[in-house]
C-alpha cells in the first residue's frame, strides 16, 4: 500500500499551511485558504492562479481561513475565517462582494447549497447558520451541538445539511431543512471523537463522518444508522470526501497519509505519504482526481486512475 512513487500536479503560492481546498463545479478551478488570511483560486490544469485577501487577524495565531466554497453557477466563493467572518468574493472582478457578520466565534466551515441562494456555516460558537446570499441576512440559526460546530454540508439535493460537533459534542446533526426536522448520528468514541469532516454520497442515501478517535464512519442516512467503521488511519482524520460514483472514499489525516478506500469493502486500498499533516481532500466532481492541502503549504492533485492502478 506504501507507495512513495506516485506522480502528482504540485500547487504552490501559500505562506501558510493550506487548511482548506475545494473544486469548482466544472473542475477547471480550485479554492484553497490558509492559516495566514489567504485564499488561493487556481486554474490549476494551467498553471494560473489568483489571490484573495480581506480576512483580518483575529489574534496574534488567529489568521485561518478554514473552510472555502464555490457557488455551482461558479460565480462567487465563500470563505469563512477565524475573523468570525464569512466572505463572499466574485470570481470575474476577484474582488470581495460582501462580508457575512453574526457568528460570536471562529467560523469553521461553509458550504453553499446547490441552488446557490443560501449559505450554511459552522462555527466554534456552537451553532450553525443560513444565510441568504443575496441580502446577507441570516435566516436561521441551528442550535444543537454541544460545543463547537467543526464542518458542514448539504446533500446532492439540497434537502439535507450534515453538522458535525467538536471536542465533547462528537456528534453528526442531519438537518431537514424544509420539514424543519433533524436527526443526530452517534458513535464516534467517548474520547477524541470529536467530528473534523462530513461528506454526502451522491444518492444522498449515506453520509461519511471523519473524526479525531481515527476512525471514519458511513451512516445510512433514513435509517439513522451506523452501516460501517473504516479505521486504518493511525492520527485524527481531518478530512473525507466521496467519490461522485460512491464506490471510493478519500480521507486525510495527522498521520500524513492520503487514503483511497473501496467504500463496499470497507478498507484502504492504497495510502499515499504526505511530508506533513493532510488538513483537506477532495474529489473533482468527475471523479478523475483528488487534491490535497497540506501542511507543508502545498496542494497536490493527483490522478484517480493512477491510485486505483497502483493500488491493484
Amino acid at each position: 500500500m506504501f507507495n512513495p512513487l506516485v506522480s502528482f500536479k504540485s500547487l504552490e503560492g501559500h505562506e501558510g499551511e493550506v487548511k482548506c481546498l475545494t473544486f469548482s463545479q466544472d473542475g477547471k478551478f480550485l479554492a484553497s485558504g490558509d492559516n495566514e488570511l489567504t485564499v488561493i483560486v487556481w486554474d490549476w490544469q494551467k498553471n494560473q492562479k489568483f489571490i484573495l485577501q480581506g480576512h483580518e487577524k483575529a489574534g496574534w495565531w488567529d489568521k485561518g481561513v478554514n473552510s472555502v466554497a464555490f457557488s455551482p453557477c461558479q460565480g462567487f466563493l465563500v470563505s469563512g475565517g477565524d475573523d468570525q467572518t464569512l466572505r463572499i468574493w466574485s470570481l470575474e472582478t476577484k474582488e470581495l462582494i460582501s462580508t457575512l457578520t453574526g457568528h460570536q466565534d471562529k467560523v469553521t466551515a461553509v458550504a453553499v447549497h446547490p441552488d446557490g441562494e443560501i449559505i450554511a456555516s459552522g462555527s466554534e460558537d456552537k451553532t450553525v447558520k443560513i444565510w441568504s446570499v443575496k441580502t446577507g441576512e441570516i435566516l436561521a440559526t441551528l442550535q444543537g451541538h454541544s460545543d463547537k460546530v467543526l464542518t458542514v454540508k448539504f446533500s446532492q439535493n439540497g434537502q439535507l445539511l450534515a453538522s458535525g460537533g467538536g471536542e465533547n459534542d462528537k456528534t453528526v446533526i442531519i438537518w431537514n431543512l424544509g420539514e424543519k426536522s433533524s436527526i443526530t448520528l452517534k458513535g464516534h468514541s467517548d474520547w477524541f471523537g470529536g467530528i473534523l469532516s462530513v461528506d454526502f454520497g451522491s444518492n444522498n442515501k449515506f453520509l461519511a463522518s471523519g473524526s479525531k478517535d481515527k476512525t471514519i464512519k458511513i451512516w445510512d442516512i433514513k435509517a439513522g444508522t451506523e452501516v460501517k467503521t473504516l479505521s486504518e488511519h493511525s492520527d485524527h482524520i481531518n478530512s473525507v470526501s466521496v467519490s461522485p460514483n460512491n464506490q471510493l472514499l478519500a480521507s486525510g489525516s495527522d498521520d500524513k497519509s492520503l487514503k483511497l478506500w473501496d467504500l463496499k469493502a470497507g478498507k484502504a486500498i492504497i495510502s499515499i505519504p504526505h511530508p506533513q499533516k493532510i488538513y483537506s481532500v477532495c474529489f473533482s466532481p468527475d471523479g478523475n482526481y483528488i487534491a490535497t492541502a497540506c501542511q507543508d503549504k502545498i496542494v497536490r492533485v493527483y490522478a484517480t486512475s493512477e491510485l486505483q492502478s497502483l493500488a491493484s
